[in-house]
């Protein structure tokens, strides 16, 4: 039997159940989904799934779980495949030790500023009226938590000398790490290039492994704000910024480097899509015409401020940044304020199923009132597509892209470099395609536990255990034949979905 027979057979059981349990279908045609083809794509797949399967207060509870909750979980899962991937570098031939170029006294690595800020977060100021969206820790300058502003502080603190290769290093670790880790100094002049990011191991590195370097640089890194009370704002303003450039406008991003951002999340897409045993090669870092007309669109959308829903009449919506701001504040003053008996996890989960709700009535404002319900729904759908670029996004920000550079150097030599963010990811692949099957597969680990858990609900309105079993392990063999990772499957199988 073909995947689009297998898939089809999968969502007419659906529908036939969803009659059992509950009178009327949530859909009427199962080949209505555009994932029912022959492709592999489990990610189409499973959305569809868990589209037949639930309405938009569960898919939004579902989000708000993982917004609210889960994020710490996923940032260690991150953390851990980046560690990973950066011990094997060093174990190709690499000498384990920091290079003494890198170290404190030696010229250390120099680099653009474009070269680690692909999407141009330096040039939002964390203390502006907008900075507090994207940045964290945003008034403690030198001293912040929070790698990209600690950054922003050096290059404000040295702007002003042009003296070639002048300015002040900061030494970086201290406020995460408990001792320093790197020094890194911006110049706005050098004797070959403007506006330079040099770095080197701080000196209580100078004896250590790259290993130990890198390890301790990457737990110094909060991915999405504050580690110890994340309120998941950062990862909600990177999906809306990216679907409708609400920031890009307002800050006026430039059409070229929203094109460049295009690129790089049309590179992502694709190997986002890729089958599991696809060689992820050159040709995911070039585009064919569909694609730069895709990329065009999408840059001209955003620097608009819109984007355009295709399953409502291409109707264009937005999201104004003061509706952004007010969710913002609202999120933050969750994590500090807590009434009556409400628990701080209560206050954060009650604070972001609100924030989507706001968010998806302001995509919804223009559309007519029939309409309404398709578009909101629309709105939790593009959240969990678009969850996966945008945390990839925040990894390959200055962040973490220091780290990257530091170690493309130890590996390639000292004057390679790479002319842009497509470049990089090319240069880089196994980097990227790990990160991106880590990701992938959280995404799917949430899909697939959704998914099976409201089969399971619906199959014990109707069935014994054992057929519950029995159909559960049915879906799993399907979802294997779409491209779900076994691994991920297995990890699902265990778990008690009814209920959970």
């Amino acid at each position: 039997m073909s995947i689009i027979d297998q898939k089809t057979k999968v969502m007419g059981n659906i529908a036939a159940l969803n009659v059992i349990t509950e009178g009327l279908p949530k859909f009427k045609l199962t080949n209505s989904f555009s994932s029912m083809t022959n492709s592999t794509n489990s990610t189409d797949f499973l959305l569809d799934l868990v589209q037949s399967l639930a309405g938009y207060d569960e898919l939004k509870s579902n989000i708000v779980d993982i917004f609210s909750r889960k994020l710490p979980e996923i940032e260690s899962e991150i953390k851990k495949t980046l560690k990973e991937i950066l011990k094997a570098y060093v174990s190709c031939g690499v000498n384990p030790s920091v290079p003494a170029w890198l170290q404190s006294t030696g010229p250390g690595v120099t680099l653009k500023l474009s070269d680690i800020d692909f999407f141009e977060i330096t040039k939002i100021d964390p203390k502006s009226p907008f900075g507090f969206l994207f940045y964290d820790d945003t008034q403690s300058g030198l001293n912040s938590t929070y790698f990209n502003t600690f950054l922003y502080s050096n290059i404000e603190q040295n702007k002003g000398d042009f003296t070639p290769d002048g300015g002040i290093s900061s030494p970086w670790g201290l406020s995460t790490n408990g001792s320093n880790i790197l020094d890194l100094k911006f110049s706005p002049v050098s004797t070959t290039k403007n506006n330079i990011i040099k770095i080197n191991t701080n000196s209580n590195y100078d004896n250590k492994t790259l290993t130990e370097f890198n390890n301790d640089f990457i737990d110094s890194i909060s991915l999405f704000g504050n580690q110890n009370n994340i309120d998941g704002s950062k990862i909600l303003n990177g999906i809306i910024d990216n679907l409708f450039g609400t920031v890009a406008k307002t800050i006026n991003k430039t059409k070229k480097q929203l094109k460049k951002e295009a690129e790089i999340n049309e590179c992502l897409e694709c190997i986002l899509n890729s089958d599991e045993n696809d060689v992820i090669d050159d040709n995911y870092f070039t585009f064919d015409n569909a694609q730069l007309t895709k990329i065009e669109i999408q840059a001209s959308n955003r620097k608009n401020g819109i984007r355009i829903l295709e399953t409502c009449g291409n109707l264009p919506a937005d999201i104004p940044i003061s509706i952004l701001m007010d969710v913002n504040m609202s999120l933050s003053a969750s994590t500090i304020i807590t009434t009556g008996i409400t628990s701080l996890e209560e206050s954060k989960s009650k604070a972001m199923g609100d924030a989507i709700d706001k968010l998806a009535d302001a995509q919804a404002s223009n559309a007519s009132t029939i309409n309404i319900p398709t578009v909101k729904l629309n709105f939790i759908l593009e959240l969990i597509k678009t969850f996966m670029k945008a945390i990839i996004n925040i990894i390959l920000s200055p962040k973490l892209m220091v780290l990257f550079a530091v170690n493309f150097k130890i590996m390639y030599g000292q004057l390679s470099e790479y002319e842009n963010g497509i470049d990089f990811m090319k240069k880089n692949k196994n980097l990227i395609t790990s990160i991106a099957k880590t990701v992938l597969e959280q995404n799917i680990k949430m899909l697939l536990t959704l998914a099976l858990k409201h089969i399971s609900i619906k199959l014990s309105k109707k069935y014994s255990d054992d057929t519950i079993e029995q159909s559960k392990n049915y879906i799993s063999q399907v979802l294997t034949l779409v491209g779900v990772p076994t691994e991920i499957i297995r990890q699902i199988q265990g778990l008690d979905y009814v209920g959970a």
